[in-house]
C-alpha cells in the first residue's frame, strides 16, 4: 500500500506539472499570438494592446521582440518561448517553437479586390450618439455602431482609435464561416446533409455540416479559455489543428446534445477544404464576400497548413464588421446583388431545438430571452470579451460593439433596449 500510495502520488505531481508547464506555454503562445495579429494585422502599436487589450493578464511576465517577420514571446526567467510569424497575406500564424516551418504557400493572390465602393449614408443621431458614448466610458468598449434602414446613424470609438482600426473578432468568426457555407451551397453545390465522412477521415458515423453549424456533433470537447483544454490545445500549441481535430470522435450516435465547440467550427473548414478544393476555399471568403462587401480590411487567419481558423481568427474595421451584419439585415442581398440566398439567413436564425433558444446556425439567438427587454427575433455574432454584431429585423438595425470586458461585464440588454427605444421615437 505505502509504495503504491508513493508511485500515485509521483504520478500526480508529474500530472501537475505537466499541466502547470502547458498552461504556461498556452499562456505565453495565447500572448504572442494576440501581440504579433496585433501588430502586423490590426496595425496597432503593441504598448496600445498590452494597455487597452490585454489589461487583465501579467503580460509583463512575457518579454517580446521582433525579428525573422514575426514575434518572440519568452516567460521571464524560463526556457518558455514561442513564435507567432507573418503568414503571407494571411496574417499571422502561431507556431510549436522558434524554428518556423511554413507548411504551405500563399499562391492566390486574393486581396485587395476592388470591391464595392457602396458607403454607408451618415445620418447622425445625436441622442443616440450620446447613448452610445455613455457605454464607451465605463465598460472598456473599442466602437460602437448603429445602422437603421440604410443609414448610419450613430458610430463611436474609443479614444486612440478611429474608423481606421482593424480589431478582433474573435469566435464571431463563426458567423462568417457560416457566410462560407452558405456561399458554397449557393455557388459550389456543397450539401450541409451529406455526412462529413465523405471528405474528412475519422469516426464521424453519420455526422453532417449542418449539426456542426448547429454545434450538435457529440464529439467531445472543452471550451474552457483559461486553462488546458481542446480549445486552448487547439488554438495554441497544435499547427495543424486538422490532424487534432480529426482524431476526435462522435462518442454518441443517439440523441443530440448541443455544446459551443469551436472544434465544430473548425472541423467545417476541414471538410470545405476537401469539398472545394484549396484554391477555391482559399478564395471564397475574400472573393464571394469580403470583396463584394467592401470589407476591404477583412483578414482571415490560418494555421500552419492554410485552414482558416474560423473559429477565432477574423480581423476588420468596425465598419467592415457593420456590412457583414446589414449583409444579414438585408436578407442576403448587397447592392441588388444576391451573396446569400433568404432561405440561408432565414436558417442561420433558426434555433436548434437543443440549445434551449440560444442558437441558431452559427449565430445567437435570442428566442430564450437571454435579454429580456429586447426583441425574441434579435440574432448576433458573438465573440470573446464581448464583441458583438447584432441583427434586429424588427427594427431593420444593426448594432456593432467591439471592447476588451470581461465575461457579462457589459450590459448589452441595457445598450440595445436603450437605442430601440430611441430608434421607436417619433423625430
Amino acid at each position: 500500500m505505502i509504495v503504491f500510495g508513493i508511485i500515485a502520488g509521483t504520478c500526480l505531481v508529474v500530472l501537475c506539472a505537466f499541466l502547470f508547464w502547458m498552461m504556461l506555454r498556452i499562456f505565453v503562445g495565447f500572448v504572442t499570438k494576440y501581440v504579433a495579429s496585433g501588430c502586423m494585422v490590426q496595425l496597432r502599436s503593441m504598448e496600445d494592446l498590452l494597455e487597452r487589450d490585454l489589461w487583465y493578464l501579467p503580460v509583463s511576465w512575457i518579454s517580446f521582440s521582433k525579428e525573422n517577420h514575426g514575434i518572440y514571446g519568452r516567460l521571464r526567467g524560463t526556457t518558455i518561448s514561442r513564435y507567432a510569424g507573418k503568414n503571407g497575406s494571411f496574417g499571422v500564424t502561431l507556431y510549436q517553437s522558434t524554428k518556423v516551418q511554413q507548411a504551405w504557400k500563399d499562391e492566390f493572390s486574393i486581396f485587395r479586390l476592388g470591391g464595392s465602393p457602396h458607403c454607408f449614408e451618415i445620418s447622425e443621431n445625436e441622442t443616440i450618439s450620446s447613448l452610445c458614448q455613455s457605454y464607451m466610458d465605463h465598460h472598456r468598449s473599442h466602437a460602437i455602431l448603429v445602422w437603421q434602414s440604410g443609414k448610419m446613424i450613430s458610430e463611436t470609438y474609443a479614444q486612440g482609435l478611429s474608423v481606421k482600426d482593424t480589431l478582433p473578432g474573435w469566435s464571431m468568426s463563426k458567423s462568417v464561416t457560416n457566410a462560407m457555407v452558405g456561399i458554397a451551397t449557393l455557388k459550389d453545390g456543397f450539401d450541409i446533409h451529406q455526412p462529413i465522412s465523405t471528405w474528412v477521415r475519422g469516426e464521424f458515423g453519420d455526422l453532417t455540416t449542418h449539426e456542426l453549424l448547429q454545434m450538435k456533433s457529440n464529439i467531445p470537447w472543452g471550451e474552457n479559455y483559461f486553462f488546458y483544454s481542446d480549445v486552448t490545445k487547439m488554438l495554441y500549441v497544435e499547427e495543424d489543428m486538422q490532424k487534432f481535430l480529426t482524431s476526435k470522435k462522435v462518442q454518441s450516435k443517439g440523441k443530440k446534445i448541443w455544446k459551443y465547440s469551436s472544434g465544430d467550427t473548425n472541423l467545417i473548414h476541414c471538410v470545405l477544404r476537401a469539398a472545394l478544393g484549396s484554391k477555391r476555399y482559399h478564395e471564397l471568403p475574400f472573393r464571394d464576400l469580403f470583396g463584394p462587401l467592401g470589407m476591404d480590411s477583412a483578414r482571415f487567419e490560418t494555421d500552419a497548413t492554410g485552414l482558416y481558423v474560423g473559429s477565432s481568427y477574423v480581423y476588420a474595421t468596425a465598419r467592415d464588421w457593420l456590412r457583414f451584419g446589414v449583409l444579414y439585415a438585408q436578407n442576403g442581398m448587397w447592392m441588388d446583388k444576391e451573396i446569400l440566398t433568404p432561405a440561408w439567413v432565414d436558417y442561420s436564425k433558426t434555433v436548434c431545438p437543443e440549445s434551449k433558444g440560444e442558437y441558431g446556425a452559427h449565430f445567437w439567438c435570442n428566442q430564450g430571452r437571454k435579454m429580456p427587454d429586447v426583441p425574441q427575433s434579435c440574432y448576433s455574432a458573438e465573440g470573446f470579451m464581448g464583441q458583438r454584431v447584432f441583427v434586429l429585423p424588427s427594427h431593420h438595425a444593426v448594432v456593432v460593439r467591439l471592447g476588451a470586458s470581461k465575461k457579462d461585464a457589459f450590459d448589452f440588454n441595457g445598450l440595445l433596449s436603450s437605442v430601440l427605444s430611441r430608434l421607436e421615437e417619433k423625430p
